[in-house]
């Protein structure tokens, strides 16, 4: 289910702003990709691996086991 996107109200605010949901984040705090907040990478990373143990089945102990988990 997509993330809804966040409006900043703030008139002329200078904080970072996530590309995906519009929040407001620390570039400085964030892990891996610097215009997109940790929420929304860590959401991106389980979307991911749901979907890579559908492609087995369900089966989570065998698609850790092909993606090294």
């Amino acid at each position: 289910m997509p993330q809804a996107k966040r409006q900043c109200n703030v008139e002329g605010c200078e904080l970072h702003h996530c590309r995906k949901c519009g929040g407001h984040y620390d570039p400085a705090c964030s892990e891996g990709r610097p215009d997109v907040c940790d929420e929304c990478q860590l959401n991106e990373i389980q979307a991911e691996c749901e979907a890579q143990t559908q492609a087995f089945g369900g089966n989570y102990e065998e698609a850790a086991k092909f993606f090294g988990w």
